[in-house]
């Protein structure tokens, strides 16, 4: 039976994951994950149990209901101490950093994005850890702190310049919007058009050029080169 429960846990997570990527599944996709973490409960396997955890989270995080994401990230924290999972546990306070930014919760956003972003910088897992010091740069950010939003997104672009040009592209992005947000503009507009430059040219990632194509655009407009605003953002809504 034990066997038999095992093989139908884990048929249940595929299935889930299988939902998940079509949207008009996701109630299945959510009776599936509760079904396997009722089953990895029964067999007491701590690591399947937490990795549930985590993906009835990401279920409701892509729903942008966010008690309930909270919820399962919280608990997925816990059975991931119990796991003894350094990957997970710190893939868990991520996601729970990144729901207590969307309640406007900073203080538990700082203390579990620093928290993760340590922990993948332990496991020596640099995506990882560039992406949760991305995601502490959009709190800082929201904070109005923009030294520290800085450092953050500088320490992100640092890691992923070799190792993921998308993210690295968006990184720059980001440092932009800071820049922006203290009124520099041309240097702004400078970190928009190297997130431009660097992004690769992929059906995948024509929304991430508008995007930084508008934001030059209102960098511009901002500075008073009205002419080159325009055209910024003719070419951004042509992408």
């Amino acid at each position: 039976p034990g066997d038999r429960d095992r093989v139908s846990a884990e048929d249940l997570s595929t299935q889930s994951k299988k939902m998940l990527s079509q949207p008009a599944d996701w109630d299945g996709a959510v009776a599936s994950s509760r079904g396997a973490l009722e089953k990895w409960q029964g067999l007491q396997d701590t690591i399947a149990i937490a990795r549930s955890y985590l993906k009835l989270g990401d279920l409701f995080f892509a729903r942008a209901n966010w008690a309930e994401a909270a919820k399962y990230y919280d608990e997925a924290v816990t059975q991931c101490h119990v796991a003894a999972d350094s990957r997970c546990l710190a893939e868990a306070q991520n996601n729970s950093g990144l729901v207590a930014l969307n309640r406007g919760d900073v203080e538990r956003s700082l203390k579990d994005l620093q928290a993760a972003r340590d922990g993948w910088h332990d496991l020596g897992l640099q995506i990882g850890e560039a992406t949760t010091s991305m995601n502490l740069g959009l709190l800082y950010w929201h904070m109005s702190d923009w030294q520290s939003a800085l450092r953050e997104d500088a320490h992100a672009r640092e890691l992923l310049k070799i190792r993921d040009p998308v993210r690295y592209a968006r990184s720059l992005n980001n440092i932009g919007l800071v820049y922006m947000s203290m009124a520099d503009y041309p240097k702004a507009a400078l970190y928009f058009r190297m997130g431009m430059t660097y992004l690769p040219q992929t059906p995948g990632t024509l929304a991430d050029r508008g995007r930084m194509g508008m934001n030059l655009g209102r960098s511009q407009m901002f500075d008073g080169n009205l002419t080159d605003a325009l055209v910024a953002a003719r070419r951004a809504v042509t992408v």
